[in-house]
């Protein structure tokens, strides 16, 4: 699994299974919106916290690069993981969105994206006038 090669990751998802299968014993739906709430401050301070590393670190190239990794790994796993487990919890569909946290996230993951290079296609004779039919 991709959250195992990123411990803090793997630590945060065990500590939220953890409190998942405790509430889903006795998961009444009245509480599942707060619940879905809390999770979601929870996951908007690491979005939050993820930001403000990224506007206030200067990181060399190498470990920029790992940090762009760690980023997009939490946008496209973590979040939306996290986001489908408070939905088998309380056997709801949706109760959580997870675009509007990881949108920051993918801003940043863009910013890094290489441009495509304009070297990289051949260019092309211009094309000569039509031949002229007799």
């Amino acid at each position: 699994h991709l959250l195992l090669q990123y411990p803090p990751l793997g630590h945060v998802t065990n500590a939220f299974l953890a409190a998942f299968n405790e509430i889903r014993r006795c998961s009444p739906v009245g509480v599942a919106h707060e619940c879905a709430a809390i999770t979601a401050r929870i996951l908007q301070l690491v979005v939050d916290d993820l930001v403000r590393t990224h506007e206030t670190t200067p990181f060399e190239a190498a470990e920029g690069s790992k940090f762009i990794s760690f980023v997009r790994i939490t946008a496209e796993e973590f979040i939306p993981y996290i986001c489908k487990c408070v939905d088998a919890v309380f056997d709801q569909i949706q109760l959580m969105d997870h675009t509007l946290l990881t949108s920051p996230l993918h801003d940043i993951v863009t910013h890094f994206m290489p441009m495509p290079s304009m070297a990289a296609a051949p260019i092309l004779p211009p094309v000569g006038p039509a031949p002229a039919d007799a």
